[in-house]
């Protein structure tokens, strides 16, 4: 995974990313300060909850709530646990690392979980990085959270027993404090025109996207699948060309022989560099039987670096064993393949590019048609007549859940794919535990 310059990398001075245990002897030696998107912790209460009272549990839960909340509300920022503050003079500056001892990914998961029940909206997209000193003592350890800023503040914290009560924390400097009414109302106009700006941006991708494809021209019809961070980086990554080739080989190592779709066309084709993104694009022409008349097949795979994926298939009516009136018709398996390829894409770029949080995804056809061909269950690579049933085709729109794992992934997607391929009349093909196998490389127990 590419990292990004954290606060304490800045603080610090560095210029190069990456994470090390050093960076934190260098932060006490310094005594670097806490700020509006840096803060210290001595150490994780969450980790001694053996014992405690449900009383002492719901605080912990509320403390820890309302400081992600408060950095998710100013811009996003880290919090480092297992290192101390000078608490005597006003910038808080790193004194000694103190450790958690026993901090480990079950930890995560309970502050991830946290982040969902005690905060509203949740917040989401947070990264966690487990650091120990050269001679692996467990003591010393250090947690650190990255929480991204995020376009759904306010993030109000609503204590568990408190049905009346709630606070929106946001970082003043160094502390934490609570916003006035005047501040929480400027919050949600901000929210409603971020919102609206995300949208906008996310509409120019995909006609950027279909403008690429040329996929505009009136004979013959795409299958379109775009996902866009929620939340994208304002500094997107310059990829390589090796990071592209790195990205595509591990999206489809556990495919196989993949059936004809955008991975078919282009998995041998070389990786080529565009403004901020790496794309691969394939065009190879079928003669069908008892026809003269040749057909495109085409495909093309973007990642940007800022996290976007844009996949995109056409086969120019190249239906077996005869199109049904020419190019402007689509394969219902085309719209289940395109958006599993996007999919594959998706995981496989997070590896590299380190986008978090969760995507908005849109699966459209371009240009549109009502003529959908279903496959013919007995003859491979063949499809059923055309019934004469036209299909009025909408583009589906909605986010993909990243924030629960491959399992919660897997579910979002579904409900699009699905939303997607009814429209025909059927349900998909592929099923759960396939898609499973494919992002994971092995079968759910």
């Amino acid at each position: 995974m590419v990292d990004r310059l954290s606060p304490l990398h800045m603080a610090l001075g560095e210029t190069e990313p990456g994470w090390s245990y050093s960076l934190f002897d260098r932060a006490v030696t310094e005594s670097i300060p806490e700020r509006h998107d840096l803060d210290w912790k001595r150490t994780l209460t969450l980790l001694s909850w053996e014992g405690a009272t449900r009383e002492q549990k719901d605080a912990t839960r509320e403390e820890l709530a309302k400081d992600i909340a408060a950095m998710a509300n100013s811009g996003g920022g880290m919090i480092v646990y297992g290192v101390d503050e000078d608490r005597t003079s006003p910038s808080s500056g790193a004194t000694e690392i103190t450790g958690c001892s026993g901090v480990d990914e079950a930890t995560t998961k309970t502050i991830r979980q946290i982040a969902a029940s005690s905060i509203y909206p949740p917040v989401t997209g947070l990264q966690f990085h487990i650091l120990r000193p050269e001679d692996g003592a467990e003591e010393k350890s250090i947690l650190v959270m990255l929480i991204p800023d995020s376009p759904d503040r306010p993030h109000l914290v609503h204590p568990k027993g408190k049905t009346d009560w709630f606070m929106a924390p946001w970082r003043n400097g160094p502390e934490t404090s609570t916003m006035a009414e005047r501040q929480l109302a400027d919050a949600y106009v901000r929210r409603t025109l971020e919102h609206r700006r995300n949208t906008a941006e996310f509409d120019e991708v995909v006609s950027s996207f279909i403008a690429d494809c040329n996929a505009s021209q009136a004979d013959k019809s795409w299958v379109i699948a775009v996902a866009r961070p929620v939340a994208p980086a304002a500094d997107p990554l310059r990829l390589t060309r090796e990071d592209g080739d790195a990205i595509f080989g591990d999206a489809w190592k556990n495919r196989g022989r993949a059936p004809l779709g955008p991975q078919y066309i282009t998995a041998h084709n070389q990786t080529r560099l565009g403004m901020r993104r790496v794309f691969r694009a394939e065009k190879t022409s079928r003669t069908l039987p008892n026809s003269s008349q040749e057909r495109w097949l085409e495909a093309r795979v973007e990642v940007h670096g800022d996290g976007t994926i844009a996949v995109g298939f056409t086969r120019d009516g190249a239906i077996l064993p005869a199109p049904a009136s020419g190019s402007r018709e689509i394969a219902v398996c085309d719209i289940e393949q395109t958006s599993l390829d996007l999919l594959l894409l998706l995981q496989a770029s997070t590896k590299v590019i380190g986008a978090v949080g969760d995507y908005q995804m849109r699966i459209d056809v371009v240009p549109t048609t009502t003529i959908f061909r279903h496959p013919d269950g007995m003859r491979q690579g063949h499809f059923r007549e055309w019934d004469g049933q036209r299909v009025t085709f909408r583009p589906v729109s909605g986010p993909l859940i990243t924030e629960y794992g491959v399992e919660g992934l897997i579910t979002s997607w579904f409900e699009l794919v699905t939303d997607s391929v009814a429209q025909t009349g059927v349900e998909p093909r592929i099923s759960r535990e396939e898609v499973r196998t494919w992002l994971t490389g092995s079968v759910h127990a």
